[in-house]
């Protein structure tokens, strides 16, 4: 290694510089995109859960028009909207679990990004730690030379 020219490993330092600054392009729009579908995730709750209420107080206003004895005409409206009811939690449950796959392919792909980002900044920090032991041995061989 005392041979070895530390300039010329200069261009495969920047080759490292540009991978490890492109990982960390990658590990930070992984990072948006799994803030973006963890708030989406939140909304899927909420909706599922309005849903769910919506549900439960058409039931119990259609069961509150039996007890009281109503035309058939209000059980049938009663009975479609409950109807409407469960297809809008249907969707918002299927929407959930949408949300929460995507949530946790996104939080896969962070940390995949971030596993990238350290290998690069390792390769990176390899190269750098070579081209200083070469100077270093150059110095020294130098210094050995004057003495």
């Amino acid at each position: 290694m005392a041979g070895a020219d530390p300039n010329r490993f200069e261009p495969l330092l920047g080759i490292r510089k540009v991978l490890q600054h492109a990982e960390v392009e990658r590990v930070a729009e992984s990072a948006t995109r799994s803030q973006q579908r963890e708030r989406d995730e939140e909304r899927a709750i909420i909706d599922e859960a309005a849903a769910r209420r919506k549900l439960e107080g058409a039931e119990l206003a259609q069961a509150a028009l039996a007890t009281a004895g109503t035309t058939a005409a209000r059980m049938c409206l009663a009975e479609a909207y409950a109807r409407r009811c469960r297809a809008r939690l249907r969707d918002a449950t299927t929407a959930l679990a949408s949300a929460r796959g995507a949530s946790e392919a996104s939080e896969r792909e962070l940390r995949s990004a971030t596993e990238r980002l350290a290998q690069a900044r390792g390769e990176r920090q390899v190269v750098e730690s070579y081209m200083e032991r070469a100077r270093q041995q150059r110095r020294q061989l130098v210094e050995r030379r004057r003495d």
